[in-house]
């Protein structure tokens, strides 16, 4: 009967595993595409998933004396924060930088806030310097009637 239950318990283990691995893989493949939405909302929904699936380890001791939970909680942190600088574009690279000097290291909540800011701050430079071009242009009057061509034979 015992050897029926280990059995069924290895069983089961690799049917998890099966399930986990293609899991795994989809989180390490996430590329960078839309920060704002896709990216970061796909990287924690697997993130979820992934715990369903792999239930983070709990200490058994009363109270915790062994410090064991805290260390997994900052290593599932930490390797939370690598996953998502690592699918990041090389547009990031010094916002990537910065993160990873920080002390303490930030959660991966305050990173995506502080490269949410940064991109936000990129696209209103943009804007600006699309207006200031535009504004340029119609100060210098744009195009003149005779910068225009009449015809293909001018």
């Amino acid at each position: 009967m015992a050897t029926n239950q280990t059995e069924a318990a290895e069983t089961a283990a690799a049917r998890m595993n099966r399930q986990v691995i293609p899991e795994s893989l989809q989180l390490h493949g996430l590329d960078h595409v839309d920060l704002e939405q896709s990216y970061f909302t796909n990287l924690v929904k697997l993130w979820e998933e992934l715990e369903v699936l792999m239930p983070t380890p709990q200490c058994t001791c009363n109270g915790c004396t062994c410090g064991a939970s805290k260390a997994v909680a900052d290593l599932a942190s930490f390797t939370q924060l690598m996953h998502f600088l690592m699918g990041l574009g090389n547009e990031f690279d010094h916002v990537r930088n910065q993160l990873l000097v920080m002390d303490p290291t930030p959660n991966v909540n305050k990173a995506y806030a502080i490269v949410l800011s940064v991109e936000r701050q990129r696209e209103v430079n943009m804007e600006l310097h699309e207006l200031v071009n535009a504004t340029a242009m119609a100060v210098r009057g744009g195009f003149k009637k005779e910068d225009r061509r009449r015809g293909h034979t001018d």
